[in-house]
């Protein structure tokens, strides 16, 4: 009904009451018109962020393989829903505020992260958490294990958090130094991840590190394509190699790649390297892709792809060995609460967010990166980078439980080769 009629039938001496009922309806008809264009606009806006997430989800967990890109990609939806259902300020404000009443305002870390990535994850974390002051050291493994070690030998206790590899996890677990614990955030990671999860329930795996073998392009101009050429002395005093001796990251390589070509091929290997190579050995898997990114050695072992990316990316002439028979291995950073941890409920607080979305996020924008839940956008990313860096090339997970059941063996027999 228009304003003309309304006019027409006033001047005709209509009732006051008529106009006033014919009023009401007006404004009943235009209120439920906006009410359904919110409805609209609302499911509109709730259809293109689903579009949105699962899109960038099913990008982030593509994997080698059609099936497993198939595998992921539907569990994304699943995981992205259980994962809104978790709300982090919720979760961890009681956490932060008993932190604060028992005076946790300082959380001591040790990580492997270095001293230029771990400010960009300090920022993330005091954004939400400003009353509380990370005291980080950067440590090599090897290193930290003998730290904490001493540490907790000495007084009782050490740094608050451990975050290395599994395999310098386990070892800590192994000598009685973690307290387990294992973040309510797991539980948002896409199934496609599960066979990440430390099978101890004693920490919660954060980010993804390949191991790869390296070597210097413009040294090395016809790389080795199989494990015999790679042991030839053509490559005699020019390889670098982190060592498979100290129960670490090249130990738990070599004993998961046994489990996978067979053990005495691998023992086969590192004897005729040892024998005709010489390989220098290191125990920082960084110095490994250093040296080679500068020159001093033409191959590297057991290196780091987010070690050589930053340096690819800035003109180093590093490229990755395709060994026939052997794949990419994943490694995995976990973050744990060493025994005696001074700051028990921070820590606890730390690791949740560094496994929530905001903190897989922060940990996937720094540096290269790759964080363990796939279906959190990041800057850099697992799926991605194999491909355009190692394309072919299959990956394993790495370590894997038969090598922790032999641990102790394969370190032994390392020793006898190259001690």
């Amino acid at each position: 009904m228009n304003k003309k009629t309304l006019i027409a039938r006033s001047r005709k001496s209509i009732a006051t009451t008529i106009v006033a009922v014919i009023v009401v309806v007006i404004i009943v008809i235009a209120a439920a018109g906006i009410y359904l264009a919110t409805r609209s606009s609302s499911t509109t806006t709730t259809t293109s962020t689903t579009s949105t997430t699962s899109t960038t989800s099913s990008t982030s967990s593509t994997s080698s393989s059609s099936s497993s890109s198939s595998s992921s990609s539907s569990t994304s939806t699943s995981t992205s829903t259980s994962t809104s259902t978790i709300n982090q300020t919720a979760v961890d404000e009681a956490l932060y505020q008993t932190a604060l009443s028992k005076g946790e305002t300082t959380l001591v870390i040790y990580s492997s992260l270095t001293t230029s990535q771990f400010p960009s994850l300090q920022e993330a974390f005091n954004a939400l958490y400003p009353k509380i002051n990370l005291q980080f050291t950067n440590q090599a493994p090897t290193t930290a294990i003998s730290t904490i070690t001493s540490q907790e030998q000495a007084q009782g206790y050490s740094a608050d958090i451990a975050q290395f590899s599994y395999s310098t996890i386990y070892t800590l677990y192994q000598d009685k130094y973690i307290t387990p614990y294992v973040s309510p955030f797991e539980s948002t990671f896409p199934a496609s991840v599960s066979s990440l999860l430390d099978p101890l329930n004693m920490s919660t795996p954060t980010y993804v590190l390949p191991t790869v073998f390296e070597y210097n392009t413009q040294m090395i101009k016809d790389p080795p394509t199989t494990l015999s050429q790679l042991a030839s002395s053509t490559y005699k005093g020019d390889v670098i190699m982190l060592d498979p001796t100290t129960g670490t990251s090249a130990t738990a390589y070599f004993g998961t790649l046994s489990d996978l070509i067979g053990n005495a091929t691998v023992t086969n290997f590192l004897e005729q390297l040892h024998t005709n190579v010489a390989p220098v050995l290191t125990t920082s898997q960084t110095t490994v892709t250093s040296d080679v990114a500068s020159g001093e050695y033409g191959i590297g072992l057991v290196g780091l792809m987010t070690d050589a990316l930053p340096d690819i990316q800035s003109g180093a002439p590093i490229g990755f060995l395709n060994i026939t028979g052997l794949p990419v291995m994943l490694a995995y950073t976990n973050t744990a609460i060493l025994a005696g941890a001074q700051h028990p409920d921070a820590a606890k607080l730390f690791i949740d967010f560094c496994t929530s979305p905001l903190g897989q996020a922060a940990i996937g924008n720094i540096s290269i990166r790759f964080p363990v839940n796939t279906n959190v956008p990041t800057t850099y990313n697992l799926a991605s980078s194999l491909k355009q860096y190692t394309p072919g090339q299959s990956t394993y997970q790495d370590p894997d439980a038969a090598y922790f059941n032999l641990a102790t063996e394969y370190t032994n027999e390392y020793l006898n080769i190259f001690g």
